[in-house]
């Protein structure tokens, strides 16, 4: 009563307030992050591992099943899903809504590492990652070219020069390419060759690591200067890898290339591109977490000219799909039927009430509260998105009932005729009556 009391007798006082509060609510409005879905993160840790060359079997049997025993043991799991094929292994944990998934993670990490040496050789060290939206791509690219051209070329120039290009825009996380031909050193052992020289695939696997690595040499001081010496073992040239030694306790020497055919290659192709009958590959972006992902869309559009200005003339860049476009699209469309039911209570209030001055109170009630929950969303780190725009119109139909009400029972004392300043009091008397229905409807 002492808050309705307070703007009866400071009318301009309480412009003002209100004025203030549209013009935060606005500004708070233009810096809202928008989105599609609102950023929650599932409390979700997933563990792969990769084991080259194994069945499906052997990987449930050596690596699955063994991840499964030692992750079980974790608190806060609710439900652990597995999956073994070729090659890898996957291990899903989902813990409780209330668990800190940053350390669970930490507890996965710590258990992974204590069974890392109950896996069998072979097995590559198993990957952690934590369930995160912001990981999904938010735009995709083809990257096209003429048949003069080849997929490695085009794949070449996408990895070592658009991708870069692309990063350095605020916001990117990564640039994903799919499609084209990824350059591959590939060793072709001749396995008769091998074996008449008495040596095993795992002697060249051994040689291959121990000779493709920069080592530390340390400091050397010269005087007054310190020199860093570190000696460069790492492989430039296919000579490097065929002249590698595999045994030279005999007389001759025993080198890669006696045995086996190091070719410069391409890796398989799991993936290939056709956009509108054209070759190419798709680039997909993924954003940053917690960045907007309209405002890193946008940014990328603007950059994609100057993209195009420096591509070869036999390239050509595209825009293949936009994900801030659809947000745009559904977040003006949960606007639109938010204004459409606002302007439609208001005009139904009116034929029912036969008035124009309650129904202009009300509807300006409407966008002030509206205005005033932005303030509240912002300092709160709430996006514009389906969830928060479907409560707001949830809200506003609310908040026509509850205005209805108090405005009913004000206009009541107001008909009993009394005096202008005791209208007044009698206005604020009938908005405290009712000041509790609309949270609580009374009871029969």
């Amino acid at each position: 009563m002492k808050l309705a009391s307070l703007a009866v007798a400071r009318p301009v006082t309480t412009c003002m307030f209100f004025l203030a509060i549209v013009v935060l609510g606005l500004i708070s409005l233009g810096r809202l992050a928008v989105d599609q879905l609102p950023d929650v993160a599932r409390p979700s840790i997933t563990v792969s591992a990769v084991y080259e060359g194994a069945a499906p079997e052997i990987v449930e049997r050596q690596v699955t099943d063994r991840l499964e025993k030692a992750l079980a043991t974790i608190n806060n799991v609710k439900t652990i899903r597995s999956q073994s094929s070729e090659d890898s292994a996957k291990v899903t944990l989902d813990f409780n809504w209330n668990t800190d998934v940053d350390l669970a993670a930490l507890d996965v990490r710590e258990k992974v590492n204590d069974i890392l040496r109950h896996l069998p050789e072979g097995v590559d060290p198993p990957r952690i990652r934590k369930f995160d939206p912001a990981s999904w791509s938010i735009m995709y690219f083809n990257l096209a070219a003429d048949e003069s051209v080849s997929l490695r070329e085009l794949y070449q120039y996408a990895d070592s020069t658009l991708r870069y290009q692309l990063q350095q825009v605020p916001g990117v996380a990564a640039v994903d390419i799919w499609g084209g031909d990824e350059r591959e050193i590939q060793i072709l052992v001749d396995r008769s060759r091998l074996e008449a020289t008495g040596l095993s695939l795992d002697h060249v696997v051994e040689a291959l690591k121990r000779e493709n690595v920069t080592k530390v040499g340390g400091h050397l001081q010269s005087g007054q200067t310190d020199y860093v010496v570190r000696p460069l073992g790492e492989f430039n040239r296919l000579e490097d890898i065929a002249t590698i030694v595999l045994r030279s306790d005999g007389a001759m020497p025993i080198y890669l290339k006696d045995v086996a055919e190091v070719r410069d290659g391409v890796k398989e192709l799991l993936k290939r591109t056709r956009v509108n009958r054209t070759r190419g590959l798709v680039m997909a972006i993924r954003k940053q977490s917690g960045t907007n992902t309209v405002d890193v869309s946008d940014q990328l559009l603007a950059k994609l000219p100057q993209l195009r200005d420096r591509l070869p003339q036999t390239m050509r860049l595209n825009l293949m799909f936009d994900r801030a476009g659809f947000i745009r699209r559904s977040i003006a469309q949960v606007q639109l039927s938010a204004l459409l039911g606002g302007c439609i209570a208001t005009l139904v209030l009116f034929l029912f009430l036969r008035s124009l001055r309650p129904t202009l109170i009300i509807a300006l009630a409407i966008p002030l509260a509206v205005v005033a929950t932005f303030i509240l969303m912002f300092q709160t780190n709430i996006s514009l998105n389906w969830m928060s725009l479907g409560g707001l119109a949830l809200g506003i139909g609310m908040l026509v009932d509850n205005a209805v009400v108090v405005l009913e029972n004000i206009f009541r004392h107001r008909q009993s005729g009394t005096a202008p300043r005791s209208a007044m009091r009698e206005l604020c008397v009938g908005n405290w009556e009712v000041r509790v229905w609309p949270i609580a409807p009374p009871q029969p």
